[in-house]
């Protein structure tokens, strides 16, 4: 490596080397420390580490407004590795060896030691509901490995592509629409959980109250005039969303700002307009 034009560092990279300081056999290189710093945020949040079972769990209120006061995004992130390094952090302080931290912002930092190569996985999952859920959410993925996993949503995601064909010479205009379907599926969000009982619940964002059945966020009604045609490609999907749909009635029927657009989407959308009268 170069310093400068007259300076020069010759070196070597410990983690691809095979003899320690020229004569010790290290096979896989020297094993260092690699690190995890997970951030739960400002504006209220709680993280606490579990060592003895590879854990950190914790939750979340940072939000943009419009939900109740009990609103929290539960989480849990499960390694598959020992921790060597362990360490909360509160208000900008990192406190070693501290296993729990509470406050208007928090995080946590772990370390592994870790050899050439090594790769360490990490299960992560959330839930509105609570911590309990959370981990029962994380139970999801099963015993599947991580490219277990990228399979299967690579499957899905082809499965859900496949509903609409097209043919075209120009391989440009297949991929830009493709490209345009990929992210028109991105949303609404599905916002509800399964329980341990295998019943559809859900927070609801509009009382803070733990409720059955479906719900689905972030629908985008503003937008929903460039994407008309995707509840006909998945009606049972659509027909989920109806409880959703519901408190947004009044707002989009009655309020000056939306009325025009709500009465445009009904007309130009059959799919919608059964919802909104269920």
């Amino acid at each position: 490596m170069e310093i400068t034009n007259d300076i020069k560092y010759v070196g070597v990279n410990d983690h691809e080397i095979d003899l320690f300081e020229g004569q010790y056999m290290v096979e896989n290189g020297m094993a260092y420390n690699s690190y995890v710093i997970l951030d739960a945020f400002d504006k209220g949040s709680y993280i606490k580490v579990i060592p003895e079972e590879n854990k950190i769990i914790g939750y979340s209120t940072k939000n943009s407004g419009g939900v109740p006061e009990n609103f929290k995004n539960y989480f849990v992130v499960q390694f598959d590795k020992p921790f060597t390094f362990t360490s909360t952090v509160s208000e900008n302080r990192i406190l070693p060896n501290e296993t729990e931290a509470k406050g208007n912002h928090t995080g946590a930092v772990i370390g592994f030691a870790t050899k050439k190569g090594e790769i360490v996985h990490a299960r992560v999952a959330s839930s509105f509901i609570s911590p309990e859920q959370a981990e029962l959410n994380l139970k999801e993925l099963g015993n599947k490995t991580f490219d277990q996993l990228v399979s299967s949503g690579r499957n899905i995601w082809n499965r859900e592509m496949g509903k609409v064909e097209i043919e075209d010479d120009n391989i440009d205009n297949l991929r830009t629409f493709y490209s345009c379907l990929y992210r028109s599926m991105l949303f609404p969000r599905s916002f509800y959980e399964i329980d341990a009982k295998g019943q559809v619940m859900h927070y609801s964002p509009y009382n803070g109250k733990v409720l059955p059945g479906y719900m689905f966020t972030d629908t985008g009604f503003w937008d929903y005039v460039r994407t008309l045609d995707l509840n006909r490609a998945d009606y049972e999907k659509a027909v989920d969303m109806a409880p959703s749909i519901k408190p947004f009635r009044h707002t989009y029927l009655h309020e000056e700002n939306y009325r025009s657009l709500a009465k445009q989407l009904l007309r130009e959308d059959p799919v919608l307009k059964d919802l909104f009268r269920k």
